[in-house]
């Protein structure tokens, strides 16, 4: 073994741990929590995960309305026509 191998940790089976893909998609949602949500990252770390998901999937139901209400608002504003002065 190299030096260079021996001081990278070993977390390549995935037998007794998590998939990276499920470790990736976690963490994602703990950002997206924390940075558009107003919470704390321990705080969401250490809940219980269906309430977790829970609060992420509320999360993307209300940027999903956010969103279309933008389009609906940005609509309406373009079919307005324009007053000359």
């Amino acid at each position: 073994m190299t030096p260079k191998e021996s001081k990278r940790f070993r977390w390549e089976s995935d037998f007794f741990s998590l998939t990276k893909e499920y470790i990736l998609s976690v963490h994602n949602s703990i950002f997206d929590l924390v940075h558009v949500g107003r919470f704390d990252h321990d705080e969401l770390y250490s809940m219980p995960i269906p309430l977790r998901n829970f609060y992420y999937n509320r999360l993307i139901k209300n940027k999903e309305k956010e969103e279309k209400a933008m389009e609906k608002a940005k609509g309406v504003h373009e079919a307005t026509p324009s007053i000359r002065r």
